[in-house]
């Protein structure tokens, strides 16, 4: 496969897969508003200023806005065609990618990713509360859903597919790095979380999908300590750091099984494992994220300088 056209689906796979993070991340900002706000919270961001930030869209948002307010932040995220890290601008990305190697696609994976960019190109903001935010953000998870679904079920087991599973990996273990980063500080306190902590710890599990796998792998009670482990080392929860690493390997092993960048992943894969978690949560958690995102970021340009377009 030529460089360009790997470039293309690597790209495609994660902007799909960004797209449904940030309606994951809208979702959250949405429910954490409506619960009680924090007294005294030490400068913490505002539920709609987290997403700002973590997409490093403050300065082109306040180039254009004086303050920030739900309507205009979930505006700006989901459907403003200036801003590269809104909903719009990842599927139009997606959807770009897709049909300059729709000759390697199969019929179902690119028919998906064609409609969905066509359903949303045209879409107003009053399209969107016409048929209500939530929904729309639940239209997007869904399409994505849609997407792996074509991908996995139909994709011919070669390098196209595990480069797209590699760039979906890469893109989903800096999304939950990202999204625990900037959520960590509301969820600290006793030993258990407490209200309205509480709920923002479900809100953020319900996020990422882990509610559930929370349940059943630890207590009723909520503990940041075990919501950290979960998010960071359960192989078994499908966007924790240590799945996500896994998924890496195993797209990069099919790929090329002497691939130079699979003692990075290793190395990673064990810094995941190794780490003592009650340490971590004592001495604070955002130095060791920072540090994994950089991680991540490296060895995405690893496997672009290595295999894809040069970078």
């Amino acid at each position: 496969m030529l460089a360009r056209a790997a470039d293309n689906i690597f790209w495609m796979a994660r902007t799909v897969e960004r797209a449904e993070h940030i309606a994951r991340l809208m979702e959250v900002s949405m429910r954490s508003a409506m619960l009680p706000a924090q007294g005294g919270n030490g400068g913490r961001l505002s539920d709609w200023e987290t997403p700002l930030y973590m997409t490093g869209q403050v300065d082109d948002f306040f180039s254009r806005y004086e303050k920030v307010t739900e309507g205009r932040v979930l505006s700006y995220m989901i459907l403003d065609k200036h801003n590269p890290s809104s909903i719009r601008s990842a599927l139009g990305a997606a959807r770009e990618n897709a049909r300059a190697v729709r000759h390697l696609l199969t019929s179902e994976l690119w028919e998906i990713l064609n409609r969905t960019w066509l359903d949303t190109a045209d879409m107003t903001w009053n399209d969107v509360t016409r048929i209500g935010v939530p929904q729309h953000l639940e239209w997007v998870r869904f399409r994505s859903h849609l997407f792996r679904g074509a991908l996995f079920g139909s994709q011919r087991r070669a390098e196209g597919f595990h480069i797209a599973g590699f760039g979906m990996a890469v893109e989903r273990a800096d999304n939950t790095a990202r999204l625990l980063r900037a959520k960590w500080d509301s969820l600290q306190g006793d030993a258990t979380v407490r209200a309205p902590d509480f709920y923002r710890a479900g809100v953020l599990l319900e996020t990422l999908s882990a509610y559930k796998a929370y349940r059943e792998t630890f207590s009723a009670q909520l503990e940041p300590r075990r919501i950290a482990e979960l998010l960071i080392q359960r192989p078994d929860v499908p966007r924790s750091l240590a799945f996500c690493v896994r998924e890496m390997d195993v797209m990069l092993r099919a790929m090329d099984p002497d691939s130079p960048l699979l003692g990075d992943l290793g190395a990673l894969s064990r810094r995941l494992e190794g780490v003592q978690m009650v340490d971590l949560v004592r001495v604070g958690l955002h130095r060791f994220l920072d540090e994994i995102i950089a991680e991540v970021g490296r060895l995405s340009d690893r496997m672009r300088a290595h295999y894809l377009m040069v970078v």
